[in-house]
């Protein structure tokens, strides 16, 4: 048993294989010896079981915090103070150890019962980890296919069977066979033949020459044909198809039709499917075609847009980056046109040389060249300054104007795109340093009934953080975070449209990172006055609160998520802060030069509907309900919390409306509204204890988002039931105690696990739910809702489930908790919007 006066803690309890952390602890002044330790211990082990690389001493002082390299094997360890053999302090909560691990999925598409490889590197192995193939998103426990790791093979290919059904798959990384840790980057299945075609786009036709198509197929049939079919309005009459004979891959050739036009190549089977097409264009006329890089001369790793257009184009027409010291060499990069007669195509620089881009025609046949691109040796980089003095333009203020102007003022964006030195200068009345290369880049994006789809843009810092000044009293600074040193998150006249997220300064990490930024003034060159930092990316992510500065602070402290950032930013963000996009959502990192910036405006101002967080609508079905069923973890503990935000546009007299629910005969809880006075109820040892406000007056109104919280300590000495309305505490407490009932396995939203006489169904909305196994303090919750509203909980052991809300589409709602509870929605629907844009 260990001594209440002592208390020890850990920065972080999820931790990386060879990452840093900081112990803290304190002990009665006197106790301590100069042999006391501190340190990561195994879980369940004792005063022998650290290894020596994970424990410091406390060289007899009360009080203090040293960092530490986390040097053990992969797994749960308790953070321990010990005076010889005596354990005197313990922190409760377990910390996770976990290796780094990257993943080489299959490339897309993959044939339904072929072989796959699952390429993958980690720094440590534990001897029961393994690698699991799932389907996207669906629970742990759903694996297809499990793989034991050789704990002496860090670096390996496993092989896997496709599955039999077409979909989106994944491969975890199990630590234990048991926990994930690492989840790679999607790969889709299909039972179909991957089949593609391929040809030199026909021109000329009068010239008599003969079409050559290649083809390919994994499963050939025998009655297999290539057709050459004129495209709708071309005025053609004739087709012709030559037969493959069921070989795997060869050429079909046709002579040319007389007339211009588009013709249409496809691939089919005996009974009519087609498995690949093809568009041609056939013309006496070469189309004219523009092709311009910007900038003409570049360092390497920088980003080069390239400007095109076309009074001819196809679908499958590319942008094309080529090597002139090897003109025989395949394309180094290319980028599709989608079919687009004029656009802006986004490459990054090669290594040191002379390149030149290409317009293919089909993606294969050269129609226009670009005048040469330069990439050249890096120059030096200029001194560090910081941009924290008190006249400075805060980076989130300029953000706001740089983007209102484009909200208000369409021809003002226009020149922003064109000419951004020039729409700055008019904004700003000083042009920005003459030698610095300004990016402007329009995410997109378009609702669809069948989906979202959409680009995110995200600018990245340069790795050194460097910032620059000039004469005209600009500097570009990609370092700070937005917001700056505020610690309100709100800025002047700020308007609606424009959330500042709040930056917490009383973090000690914070605070550090705070005090090296500072450092930087000391080269600040005195005659400059004036600071403005001018990018802007991008206020799709930025404004919402479940990010805070969450990734702006990690690109400054974190190498390896740097690093995970800037080459996959979706991935990134799921193994880092428990966040994923809704389906068909890209985002793209755009990483900063050392003589450049980047502008990032939003698709359609502030109205990107891929940007999430979303909130469920329960409105508009006569039984709406969101259900999790058959999971023990829902009911495994002595005490619980449960939050939630909601808003009811009316409220029932005639019944309760059923908020969240477990219960059951046998156990369970539940928050319900009726007659617009809530309440929190929980069933323990077959008695039903119901808390509800103290003050019988108090009734909610229609249309307001309110946070609501039911806490249940039933530990020894516990405060029994609590009902909490935003900050305010409804009931100082109701004495229950008791087990929860095991039985209580199936979680409902919008109504009762097991629906009463009397009870109505929900209509309204709920947004960001949240189960733990523990009785959160007031002082938490009050925290929670006055700041942290929608920010990623810490990861720690007692969060049971959590559904921010984030994936806007499709009828599976995925838990962020890291328990894998995700639920299915059946009659409820998605809204864009949470509570503090609605509020």
């Amino acid at each position: 048993m260990s001594d209440p006066n002592y208390s020890v803690s850990i920065s972080s309890y999820l931790l990386r294989y060879q990452q840093s952390a900081v112990l803290s602890w304190s002990a009665p002044i006197g106790a301590t010896q100069s042999y006391d330790v501190v340190g990561l211990y195994h879980a369940g082990g004792d005063s022998t079981s650290s290894p020596a690389s994970c424990q410091i001493t406390t060289q007899g002082a009360t009080t203090g915090s040293r960092g530490i390299i986390t040097t053990a094997n992969p797994g749960y360890y308790q953070v321990c103070y010990y005076s010889g053999q005596a354990l005197m302090g313990q922190d409760p909560q377990q910390v996770l150890l976990q290796p780094n691990v990257s993943f080489s999925p299959p490339a897309s598409p993959v044939v339904a019962g072929s072989t796959i490889h699952c390429t993958f590197d980690s720094d440590a192995i534990s001897n029961q980890d393994a690698i699991g193939l799932f389907a996207c998103g669906a629970d742990a426990s759903a694996s297809l296919q499990t793989l034991t790791i050789n704990p002496q093979d860090p670096h390996a290919v496993l092989n896997f069977t496709a599955p039999n059904t077409a979909g989106e798959y994944e491969f975890r990384y199990l630590l234990f066979g048991t926990t994930v840790c690492a989840i790679s980057a999607s790969f889709s299945v299909t039972p179909q033949a991957v089949t593609q075609l391929s040809a030199v786009q026909w021109l000329y036709p009068t010239t008599g020459h003969t079409l050559d198509v290649t083809y390919t197929t994994t499963t050939p049939h025998s009655d297999d044909r290539i057709y050459c079919n004129p495209a709708p309005g071309t005025p053609y009459n004739g087709s012709a198809s030559i037969a493959t004979h069921g070989s795997t891959q060869g050429d079909a050739h046709f002579s040319p039709p007389f007339v211009e036009g588009t013709f249409v190549i496809t691939y089919q089977t005996g009974s009519g499917a087609i498995l690949a097409t093809l568009d041609l264009l056939v013309s006496d006329q070469t189309p004219q075609v523009t092709l311009a890089p910007d900038p003409t001369e570049v360092t390497p790793a920088d980003r080069v847009l390239v400007t095109w257009s076309s009074d001819t184009c196809l679908a499958g027409d590319q942008i094309a980056l080529y090597d002139l010291s090897d003109p025989d060499a395949e394309p180094l990069a290319q980028v599709p046109t989608q079919g687009a007669a004029t656009g802006r195509a986004e490459f990054t620089a090669p290594g040191v040389g002379h390149y030149a881009f290409a317009y293919l025609l089909g993606g294969s046949q050269t129609l226009a060249t670009s005048p040469t691109l330069d990439v050249v040796s890096a120059p030096s980089s200029p001194s560090m300054v910081a941009q924290n003095l008190p006249d400075a333009v805060p980076l989130a203020e300029l953000q706001r104007i740089i983007v209102n102007r484009a909200i208000n003022d369409a021809e003002w964006r226009a020149r922003l795109i064109d000419d951004p030195h020039a729409a700055l200068a008019e904004l700003f009345g000083n042009p920005p340093p003459a030698g610095l290369t300004i990016h402007v880049v329009c995410e997109s994006g378009e609702h669809l009934q069948s989906g979202l789809s959409g680009l995110l843009y995200y600018v990245v810092p340069s790795a050194e953080h460097m910032a620059y000044t000039s004469n005209e009293n600009w500097v570009v600074d990609p370092l700070l975070p937005p917001g700056e040193l505020h610690t309100d998150g709100r800025l002047p006249d700020q308007q609606s449209d424009v959330v500042s997220p709040a930056f917490n300064t009383d973090l000690p990490e914070v605070q550090r990172g705070l005090a090296q930024i500072s450092a930087g003034l000391d080269s600040l060159d005195d005659t400059t006055t004036h600071l403005a930092i001018i990018y802007a990316a991008p206020p799709a992510l930025r404004n919402r609160i479940a990010f805070h500065t969450q990734i702006d602070y990690r690109l400054y402290t974190d190498p390896a998520f740097y690093q995970a950032f800037s080459d996959d930013p979706l991935s990134a963000l799921q193994d880092q802060l428990n966040y994923r996009f809704p389906a068909g959502v890209g985002l793209r990192a755009l990483v900063q030069g050392s003589d450049e910036v980047y502008i990032v405006l939003p698709f359609r101002p502030f109205d990107a509907i891929f940007s999430p967080p979303y909130v469920l609508d329960f409105q508009h079905s006569a039984t709406p309900r969101v259900t999790l069923a058959n999971d023990s973890g829902l009911s495994d503990s002595e005490s619980l919390t449960v939050e939630t935000w909601f808003r009811c546009p009316d409220y029932h007299t005639s019944g309760d409306a059923v908020l969240l629910s477990t219960l059951g005969s046998s156990g369970g809880w539940e928050l319900r509204v009726g007659g617009a006075v809530p309440q929190f109820s929980i069933l323990l040892d077959g008695t039903l204890h119901t808390v509800t406000p103290s003050n019988s007056r108090l009734r909610l109104k229609p249309g307001v988002w309110y946070y609501l919280a039911g806490v249940y300590d039933g530990s020894e000495g516990g405060a029994g039931l609590k009902l909490y309305l935003n900050d305010l505490v409804l009931n100082a407490g109701q004495a229950a105690s008791g087990a929860l009932g095991v039985a209580a396995t199936t979680l409902c939203m919008g109504v009762s696990a097991t629906p009463s006489e009397g009870q109505q169904p929900f209509q309204g909305l709920l947004y960001d739910v949240r189960l733990w196994r523990s009785a959160l303090d007031s002082e938490r919750l009050k925290s929670d809702f006055l700041t942290d509203r929608s920010t990623t909980p810490t990861p720690q052991s007692d969060l049971s489930l959590w559904f921010p809300m984030l994936e806007g589409n499709g009828t599976t709602l995925y838990d962020h908790s890291g328990n894998q509870r995700n639920a299915q929605l059946d009659g409820v629907f998605w809204v864009s919007g949470y509570p503090d844009l609605d509020a």
